[in-house]
């Protein structure tokens, strides 16, 4: 027995707004969609899926204590394309820890992390 994926399942107050700013502003695409209630994303080997909010009785606000991490091999690129559509939470830095990251928000406000291991690049 093996685990093959993990996708983040997020909820989202606007399934149109959500799938509109993936699409337009992050490059992803919806593959899949039922009605208004759930939809997976996906941008090269990256998917994120939203439902319609169960917790909204119990959390009347999209929440999440953490970000999402995503890898990329041009950080840089990526971080001319977006800073000026988005809401930052960091701007593109080189971390000590070998990492070129950066940070924004998204429609949600979920955290959607950048970024570039630079040793990768180191040969």
């Amino acid at each position: 027995m093996s685990l093959r994926e993990l996708i983040p399942m997020l909820e989202t107050n606007n399934m149109e707004e959500t799938i509109s700013f993936y699409e337009e502003v992050l490059g992803f695409r919806c593959v899949k969609k039922v009605k208004n209630d759930w939809a997976r994303l996906e941008r090269d080997d990256v998917a994120i899926m939203f439902s319609v909010r169960f917790t909204e009785k119990d959390h009347p606000n999209t929440f999440l204590t953490g970000g999402l991490y995503i890898y990329t091999d041009t950080v840089d690129l990526m971080w001319a394309e977006l800073k000026e559509k988005v809401k930052i939470c960091y701007p593109l830095e080189t971390f000590d820890y070998g990492m070129r990251e950066f940070a924004i928000y998204d429609c949600n406000d979920y955290l959607l992390q950048f970024g570039q291991d630079l040793s990768q690049n180191m040969n």
